[in-house]
């Protein structure tokens, strides 16, 4: 078949030289039609290669006007190129780039009739759509995207205009929190927020680490129990959940000390979001039944992607109470839209705010790395190298002496560093807890995952280095075998072994010899990982769901989880994760925070702010 010839020359050119993706192009040529005849459309192709490329990294919709896109083609093409040797030198690219932002806005009124329906901002109706692409007032969305926020927001204004189903005596509920905010159970942020419990549906806790949001929550769910009287207590149903297993499990770690020893509190259990929805695979569903609790918390939101979040609020009973805890600084869910920070933005100020923020850091230790992240989240450059460089104590820059400064120098000698910090002359002695504890006193993060410095290549290399020590011990002892100890994460869910996505435990061989692969595992091989009551659950290897060595991780993969001590890597390219990467990475630190980076790299992820784009903060007001 003779291929048809390249009519749309700018987007062919530029997805060769790797600005947007093949897929992207694909999609354009498909919706249009290509032919030789096709020309005239190549702008209206620019838009859709843009709706799609700025839908594959979070956003729900794009606004064209006449003198301006969002989000910006000319910094959205440029980080996300997709081939590092790209047909046209930078120089040819550029050029060709800058002519995007035109083409776009031109796009906008040549996209043909079939492919979309324009439709009024104040219309509900979930199946108004039935084209590929949608336009409302300044926004173009994909037909997908658009019916998620509107079905999200339908159920959204629905539930917060009913009033609790259960009320509480105002003055008495009053009277309790202030006796807690006295007896210096909680501070007055935190008093607040369990007043806005008592007297709304929903509920908005937001804070950085140490500042007490799953305190709060459990203090909340054993204030509201106390009111209760003995029938309602009977029939009261409390859910807890989050977005992934490990994050589930830390939710209940954290409410079981506060509703220790309260008859049927001491026994909740947290699920994922997808578990206490009963959303399943790939079901893109976001209708389902009601759920039957009076309370829900769920923690972690930000994590939170829109169509889970329109299932949630589609799930509500009309009078329950829905508690969303979160950080929204923190880097937004993998799949589209930042729901949390739209929530809190839409529903802050004035008296009847549904959002409590919490400010105050209960933990003395953390003072030196939440300046630095308060400074980040200000995207004040300057103010986070200067802090670095004033010896605070709990940061510090990790200097390389390697020379030349080549990637495979600096890797050689940051995996020298994190091999010191994981390796202990008797590491091989330690006790199941103590073993977890150690691993859990030092990790290295990287904001990439290929690359020589990025997650998959770090692991690899400390790896070798701890087989090589071992082996070298092995030899010296004259022993057939020896103890191999390694951090592992999870990739998968296992209900039926309780074990989760993105959970971290330690790998045990006992008896590991030279010529054993990294997966070629005998029935004496075991992993171990702190189970929700804190008792160590000790798992056969081989039956072990997919799991990665997590000697270092993504910042992606962190989320949810502290370290004692945190090795931070910002190769080039990080800067395009902007500042909240860097902000979810400093805060997974407890005490201590070590950064490998150049200025460079680190001014520029400072001050670029990675906001999503969504119609939600325009159609709720």
């Amino acid at each position: 078949m003779v291929k048809p010839p390249k009519t749309w020359d700018l987007l062919e050119s530029l997805a060769e030289s790797g600005h947007i993706s093949f897929i992207d192009l694909s999609l354009a040529k498909m919706l249009l039609g290509y032919d030789e005849n096709s020309a005239s459309l190549e702008s209206a192709a620019a838009l859709i290669c843009h709706l799609s490329l700025s839908a594959r990294s979070g956003h729900l919709c794009v606004e064209v006007d006449e003198d301006l896109v969002l989000p910006d083609p000319l910094s959205t093409w440029n980080e996300n190129r997709f081939s590092e040797q790209g047909l046209l030198q930078e120089e040819g690219a550029q050029a060709l780039l800058n002519q995007v932002p035109a083409m776009i806005a031109k796009g906008a009124s040549q996209i043909p009739t079939r492919l979309l329906t324009k439709v009024r901002e104040d219309v509900n109706d979930i199946h108004a759509v039935q084209t590929p692409l949608c336009f409302m007032q300044n926004r173009f969305y994909f037909q997908r995207y658009w019916f998620y926020e509107t079905v999200l927001l339908l159920h959204y204004k629905q539930f917060i205009s009913k009033t609790p189903r259960i009320t509480f005596d105002k003055p008495k509920m009053n009277e309790r929190v202030k006796l807690l905010e006295h007896s210096k159970k909680l501070l007055p942020e935190q008093a607040k927020a369990i007043l806005n419990a008592c007297n709304y549906t929903l509920t908005i806790i937001c804070g950085g680490p140490g500042t007490g949001k799953t305190h709060t929550a459990g203090v909340l769910i054993c204030t509201i129990w106390d009111a209760l009287d003995d029938v309602q207590q009977g029939k009261f149903e409390i859910a807890l959940a989050a977005p992934t297993g490990k994050a589930a499990a830390n939710l209940q770690k954290s409410l079981l000390r506060a509703t220790e020893g309260i008859g049927k509190l001491a026994n909740l259990q947290s699920k994922t979001l997808h578990a206490l929805l009963g959303i399943k695979g790939s079901n893109n569903s976001v209708e389902t039944k009601f759920l039957p609790h009076d309370l829900v918390i769920v923690d972690e939101s930000s994590m939170v992607d829109v169509r889970l979040m329109a299932a949630l609020f589609a799930a509500m009973k009309p009078g329950a109470r829905l508690i969303l805890l979160g950080d929204g600084h923190q880097l937004p869910s993998v799949e589209a839209g930042s729901l949390f920070a739209d929530f809190v933005k839409c529903q802050s100020g004035g008296e009847s705010s549904r959002v409590t923020s919490l400010h105050k850091c209960l933990r003395a230790e953390l003072k030196g790395i939440l300046d630095v992240a308060t400074a980040i989240n200000l995207g004040n450059d300057e103010e986070v190298i200067e802090l670095f460089e004033q010896g605070v104590a709990g940061i510090e820059r990790l200097s390389i002496q390697a020379n030349p400064r080549t990637d495979a120098a600096i890797a050689r000698e940051i995996c020298s560093y994190a091999f010191g910090c994981y390796q202990m002359q008797d590491l091989e002695k330690l006790q199941p807890k103590e073993l977890l504890n150690h691993f859990n006193s030092f990790r290295l993060l990287s904001a990439l995952r290929k690359g020589t410095l990025g997650v998959e290549e770090i692991n690899r290399s400390i790896n070798q280095k701890v087989k090589a020590a071992l082996l070298a011990k092995e030899a010296s002892r004259g022993c057939d075998g020896t103890r191999y100890i390694a951090p592992i994460m999870l990739l998968k869910n296992d209900y039926r072994l309780e074990l989760f996505n993105g959970e971290v435990g330690v790998l045990v061989r006992p008896l590991f010899r030279e010529g054993l692969g990294d997966f070629d595992f005998s029935c004496g091989d075991y992993a171990i990982f702190m189970g929700k009551d804190g008792e160590i659950k000790k798992v056969p290897a081989l039956l072990l769901p997919s799991f990665e060595f997590a000697y270092c991780l993504s910042v992606h993969k962190s989320q949810g989880s502290e370290f004692d001590h945190l090795l931070l890597l910002l190769p080039s390219g990080s800067e395009c994760f902007g500042r909240e990467l860097l902000y979810t990475a400093v805060t997974r630190a407890r005490r201590k925070l070590t950064l490998w980076t150049e200025d460079s790299i680190l001014k520029a992820t400072v001050q670029r702010n990675n906001h999503r784009l969504s119609g939600i903060p325009k159609r709720l007001f």
